[in-house]
C-alpha cells in the first residue's frame, strides 16, 4: 500500500506502518508544480477570495475532508 493521509496526524513516529515491508508513506504531494503554477494558483485563489467565490480545496466540516 502507499499512503500519504492518515486518521491522526503527523503520523506516530512509532506507528507500524513505518516499518511494515509492504506499506509506503508519503507527504502530501500529489506532484511538483512548477513556480509559476505555484504563482499562478496563489493569485487564483486571491482572485476568488475577493470576487467572494467558492475557493478549491476548502475544508468541509459536514463531509469531514
Amino acid at each position: 500500500a502507499v499512503l500519504d493521509v492518515f486518521e491522526t496526524e503527523p503520523l506516530a513516529g512509532d506507528a507500524a506502518v513505518w516499518a511494515h515491508p509492504r506499506v509506503m508513506v508519503t507527504p502530501h504531494v500529489a506532484s511538483l508544480a512548477s513556480r509559476r503554477a505555484r504563482a499562478k494558483y496563489v493569485a487564483d485563489a486571491i482572485k476568488a477570495f475577493e470576487d467572494g467565490k467558492l475557493l478549491l480545496n476548502s475544508f468541509d466540516a459536514v463531509r469531514g475532508y
